[in-house]
């Protein structure tokens, strides 16, 4: 039996990515993803990264305006390498000059 996922096709909706390490990354999403939800991710329109859920909680982004989100963590699935890990944080090194953070978009469904 093979293993099935979870392709979100939410729009052309992008997340801020807070954090990312070799192991898995972290951003902020108006989605509340379910522990063990299987994404896979587009980073730049270049770069397919399979990400696993590995908890989403409710966060106060900005007090002023009474807005929340979810961070959402998520750890790297097993076909996710170290070179698009590198070229993900290398991106992200070049966009905060621009703005203060980089994104992600989620990837649609392959059409079968």
């Amino acid at each position: 039996m093979t293993e099935s996922k979870i392709y979100a096709n939410i729009g052309p909706q992008a997340f801020t990515i807070l954090n990312i390490s070799i192991s898995g990354i972290s951003f902020y999403s108006e989605v509340n993803f379910k522990t063990g939800t299987k994404l896979v991710m587009s980073a730049m329109g270049m770069i397919a990264l399979e990400v696993e859920v590995v908890s989403s909680e409710i966060e106060e982004t900005d007090s002023s305006m009474m807005e929340y989100k979810y961070r959402v963590r998520a750890k790297f699935g097993p076909h996710v390498n170290g070179y698009q890990v590198y070229v993900l944080a290398r991106e992200m090194q070049m966009q905060s000059g621009k703005d203060s953070s980089a994104t992600l978009n989620l990837v649609p469904p392959p059409k079968s």
